[in-house]
């Protein structure tokens, strides 16, 4: 599988599972969609954004090769915000807003947490087509051979 494909079937996968199930809150199951029009979560919900948004970004680039932000940073953005969510849960688990009663937040994770997780870190791995500089020389090398016996 090439590099293209991966990236986008990740970036896909992400966008999909950003609308599923992350967070049980107070008994509720919450999308990420939910999560970030809830009036009840801190304003550190919008951080949430990075992650359709880089997906698309990076879907569509992947499908022109320009992408409209560096790559690296891209593939990097949903698992950054990811992280940054979970550290912001666990800190503000003591807050009259917390998710849950029983003030473990690993209780609270849904399928969709995971699933963004893996999908995320996957992206992160996929890398680079490295390119064979030798074919591309070869390959040079064969035109400009031909061209010159076509115009003896």
């Amino acid at each position: 599988m090439n590099t293209k494909a991966a990236i986008q079937i990740c970036s896909i996968a992400i966008l999909c599972s950003f609308f599923l199930p992350l967070f049980h809150w107070h008994g509720f199951e919450m999308s990420g969609l939910n999560y970030m029009l809830s009036d009840h979560i801190p304003s550190y919900k919008y951080i949430l954004l990075s992650i359709p948004f880089s997906a698309l970004f990076l879907f569509w680039g992947a499908m022109d090769s320009k992408y409209l932000f560096s790559r690296k940073i891209l593939s990097w953005m949903p698992l950054a915000g990811l992280i940054f969510i979970s550290i912001a849960r666990i800190i503000g688990g003591s807050s009259k807003n917390s998710f849950s009663e029983n003030e473990n937040s690993f209780y609270t994770i849904d399928l969709g947490f995971w699933l963004l997780l893996f999908f995320s870190s996957l992206l992160v791995l996929v890398k680079n087509e490295k390119k064979d500089y030798s074919k591309i020389l070869m390959n040079r090398l064969d035109a400009v051979q031909v061209s010159d016996t076509t115009e003896a």
